[in-house]
C-alpha cells in the first residue's frame, strides 16, 4: 500500500486542529480487535476503531494516549 506524503503527516501528526495529542478511554464492551475510543470531554464511544502500537494490548477501561490516530500506550 502506497500513502502520500501529506496522508502521512496528517496521520503521524494529527489534523490541523491541534488535536494531534489525546487522550481517550477504552469502552467497557471492548473485547478484541481495533477498539473503539472515548475521547476525554465526549460521552459516546466512536465509529472508527483505532490502531495501536504492537507494545501495546487493548484492555476495557484502559487510560490510553493517542498520537496521529494511533493509540500509544495505557496511562497509569
Amino acid at each position: 500500500m502506497i500513502i502520500r506524503q501529506d496522508e502521512f503527516k496528517r496521520l503521524l501528526f494529527g489534523d490541523d486542529s491541534g488535536k494531534s495529542i489525546r487522550y481517550a478511554t477504552i469502552p467497557s464492551d471492548y473485547v478484541d480487535g481495533r477498539p473503539q475510543l472515548i475521547f476525554d470531554g465526549e460521552s459516546t464511544k466512536t465509529i472508527k476503531r483505532y490502531p495501536r502500537l504492537a507494545s501495546y494490548t487493548p484492555v476495557a477501561g484502559d487510560r490510553v494516549q493517542v498520537i496521529g490516530g494511533v493509540i500509544q500506550d495505557k496511562i497509569i
